[in-house]
């Protein structure tokens, strides 16, 4: 999940392009209820949250380690 201003979420996708991992980008600005949901699982009012599956396990931030081991989100 992200925002268009946000620069750790260019640095997440651009980690994932770079490692050829797949991914599906959602911007949470654009829909309260969903960014409420979000807040409400992760437990963060931050971006990126990055989620495998369906919220199998999930990394708040800008950790690039975090986000490999993820594997594909």
């Amino acid at each position: 999940y992200k925002t268009p201003t946000c620069g750790y979420c260019k640095m997440a996708a651009k980690l994932y392009d770079m490692k050829g991992i797949e991914y599906k980008l959602v911007d949470v600005s654009e829909d309260p209820k969903l960014r409420q949901e979000v807040i409400e699982k992760s437990g963060a009012m931050t971006v990126p949250v990055t989620v495998k599956g369906d919220w199998e396990d999930f990394v708040v931030g800008w950790n690039p380690a975090k986000l490999l081991s993820l594997g594909t989100p």
